[in-house]
């Protein structure tokens, strides 16, 4: 007599559906943990206080919600609080979650070219000899050298660098302030 090889069927067992929706489809779980998301945001007072996903069920079955596909009311008993708060938890809706800050992201450029910084710095050569020829004289005020610098984000190639005097009366303006810039 030869020996069967005995596979289970997990398919009637609590192993085969543990995790997996069987009220209603997982889309559709998320797409009201999306709603019962913005009504608690929605509904935050001063102190960050809330709504609780049980009321918002209540509310979600006995009177529903505008949405910009229409009304969206919950047909009673389809989902529980302890449901939606643990698909809540799992797609980030969570009020840790909700209401911590986002983590600065620097910013690179994609590709060359796509993003340039552009510098401009007062030398540590505070006093000139000479002054250059292109600096009007009749004017107040010791000129400054400025050192201007532009480089690629991306690659960090330093195309120039370029040093050029300016008299203090010449000076950019701050454009938010209109006051004349003056470098600390």
């Amino acid at each position: 007599m030869a020996a069967r090889s005995h596979t289970p069927n997990y398919t009637t067992s609590t192993e085969a559906i543990r995790g997996t929706a069987r009220v209603m489809p997982v889309a559709e779980i998320e797409r009201w943990c999306e709603i019962v998301a913005a009504m608690q945001a929605r509904t935050t007072n001063r102190k960050g206080r809330c709504l609780s996903v049980a009321r918002v069920l209540e509310l979600l079955v006995d009177h529903g919600v505008e949405a910009p596909d229409g009304l969206q009311k919950l047909a009673p008993d389809n989902l529980t609080a302890s449901t939606l708060n643990r698909h809540m938890r799992r797609l980030g809706y969570d009020r840790d979650r909700m209401t911590r800050e986002p983590a600065a992201v620097r910013y690179h450029a994609e590709h060359a070219n796509d993003l340039w910084h552009f510098d401009m710095n007062p030398s540590d050569l505070k006093q000139l000899e000479r002054p250059p020829p292109w600096v009007d004289l009749a004017r107040e005020g010791n000129p400054t050298l400025m050192l201007f610098s532009a480089v690629d984000d991306r690659s960090g190639s330093f195309t120039r660098s370029t040093a050029a005097c300016s008299a203090r009366r010449s000076r950019p303006r701050c454009a938010s302030c209109s006051r004349r810039w003056h470098p600390s």
